[in-house]
C-alpha cells in the first residue's frame, strides 16, 4: 500500500481524514464530518453562525480568527450572529456581535486547529471588548 499511495505519515496534520466510497461507512463518516465545527467553509466560502473573527487591518473585512496570521485577523473583535456567504460580492449586511453580550461557549465555531492557549487568547480578547463567553446563556 505504501508503495501505491506513499507514507501515511504525511496524513498525521489532520484530525479527521475522509475517504471517498460509496459504503454506508462512507455515507456515515460524511454525515459526521458535515456536523463538525468549522469558522469558515472552504467549499462555499461562508463564514458561519457563531465564527469568531477578526478584522484585516489592511482590508478592513471581517474574517475568520486565525491566530497564526499577522494581518489583524489574529485578534478576535467579534462573533457573528448569522451566516455570511461573501463568495460572490462583499458583504455590508453581515451581523456581528461586537460589544454588550453573553454568548454561550457551546455555540461558538472555533478554527479548526485552534489550541487551547489560543482559544484562551480570543476568549479574553472578546471579552476586553465586552463579549462576555459563558457556559450557557
Amino acid at each position: 500500500m505504501c508503495a501505491r499511495f506513499g507514507d501515511p505519515a504525511v496524513l498525521d496534520k489532520y484530525d479527521t481524514v475522509f475517504v471517498d466510497s460509496i459504503t454506508v461507512a462512507g455515507r456515515l463518516c460524511l454525515q459526521w464530518c458535515k456536523g463538525q465545527p468549522q469558522a469558515y467553509s472552504e467549499k462555499t466560502g461562508n463564514l458561519l453562525l457563531g465564527a469568531i473573527v477578526g478584522r484585516d487591518s489592511t482590508t478592513g473585512k471581517l474574517k475568520a480568527l486565525d491566530p497564526a496570521a499577522t494581518d489583524g485577523t489574529e485578534n478576535a473583535v467579534g462573533v457573528l450572529a448569522t451566516d455570511v456567504d461573501a463568495t460572490l460580492i462583499d458583504r455590508e449586511d453581515a451581523l456581528l456581535i461586537s460589544r454588550h453580550a453573553i454568548v454561550a461557549t457551546h455555540a461558538l465555531v472555533w478554527p479548526v486547529a485552534i489550541t487551547p492557549t489560543e482559544k484562551t487568547t480570543a476568549i479574553a480578547q472578546l471579552e476586553a471588548r465586552g463579549v462576555l463567553v459563558r457556559i450557557a446563556a
